[in-house]
């Protein structure tokens, strides 16, 4: 629609007007009135389309971050240097977590896990990752029991997943996992 200058009979104000004679600001005004009277209904509506559309939203959104990560890395910096506190709070989790781990823990690992990765079963002589498995973030302890080795690559898909999730993602995209009965025979370790 093109727009022309007239006067608008609701709020005696020269406005630009939509070809159908509506004045452009009352028209934005009524509808932020009725969207702020329907704010539930219009929340419902986009909570079901987003779960009627999760996987393509997904991958939208996955599309966007691997254009865009230089933006996303900067605006982070830029938030962060607003506000300290993100930060200050991320430490303090991690400091928070309960439990320390020996100095000696990843020659310990190394020799439990015959370095492999726990995780793909690939070897750790080129470099590896101190992974927690029950991740401090999903409220995870310091502590022996809940670390073990992988692939750098490995850890960073891992994310704050759990092992045991990150197995089942494995799994369902059909990635090197393999369970043979109640041992993961790529691991060597029980199945989770």
């Amino acid at each position: 629609m093109s727009s022309c200058l007239k006067p608008c009979k609701k709020c005696n104000a020269i406005t630009e007007r939509y070809n159908d004679g509506k004045c452009k600001p009352c028209i934005r005004a009524n509808n932020k009135k009725w969207a702020a009277k329907n704010r539930d209904s219009i929340n419902e509506r986009h909570r079901k389309w987003n779960a009627e559309n999760a996987d393509a939203k997904r991958a939208t959104n996955a599309q966007y971050r691997a254009k865009n990560q230089k933006l996303i890395n900067e605006r982070r910096k830029a938030k962060r240097a607003l506000d300290p506190s993100i930060e200050k709070n991320k430490s303090a989790k991690r400091r928070s977590a309960k439990g320390l781990l020996p100095k000696n823990i990843v020659s310990k690992l190394l020799i439990v896990q015959k370095w492999k990765c726990r995780c793909c079963d690939g070897s750790l002589e080129n470099g590896y990752h101190l992974d927690h498995i029950v991740p401090i973030s999903r409220g995870g302890t310091n502590t022996e029991g809940n670390v073990q080795l992988l692939l750098p690559q490995c850890n960073l898909q891992k994310y704050n997943l759990t092992f045991e999730e990150f197995l089942e993602k494995r799994r369902n995209n059909s990635l090197h996992v393999n369970v043979n009965g109640d041992i993961n025979t790529v691991l060597g370790y029980p199945a989770c």
